[in-house]
């Protein structure tokens, strides 16, 4: 059974924001290092192909990585698309800074009030 259209480019969004992940992590040999899965695993968990298209990273590897650069890429994704508010704050261990995508997901993002 296929996935539906938006479900498949939802998917494919979160795949491309996963290997920015990886990339800003120093690639696959760094970020293997300080997460539980190896390179090739990773590879997979971002990978356009077909036969990987329900293969995603579990939340543990993505809070490892976005902890060890100091960006949420893959949060903040995943916030904006479910419909919230994402407000970046230095990650711990992060280099001391201002997520430089932050503007960005706070005006894309709607309010939502519970």
């Amino acid at each position: 059974m296929s996935a539906a259209p938006s479900t498949a480019l939802h998917g494919r969004k979160l795949k491309i924001r996963f290997g920015e992940l990886v990339a800003m992590a120093g690639g696959l040999e760094a970020a293997e290092g300080f997460c539980r899965v190896g390179k090739s695993t990773l590879a997979r968990y971002y990978s356009l192909a077909p036969a990987d298209a329900e293969c995603f990273a579990p939340i543990d590897v993505v809070r490892d990585l976005e902890r060890l650069v100091g960006e949420a890429p893959v949060t903040s994704h995943l916030c904006v698309e479910a419909g919230h508010r994402y407000r970046c704050r230095r990650l711990r261990n992060a280099a001391p800074g201002r997520c430089d995508q932050h503007d960005r997901h706070v005006e894309r993002a709607p309010v939502v009030r519970l």
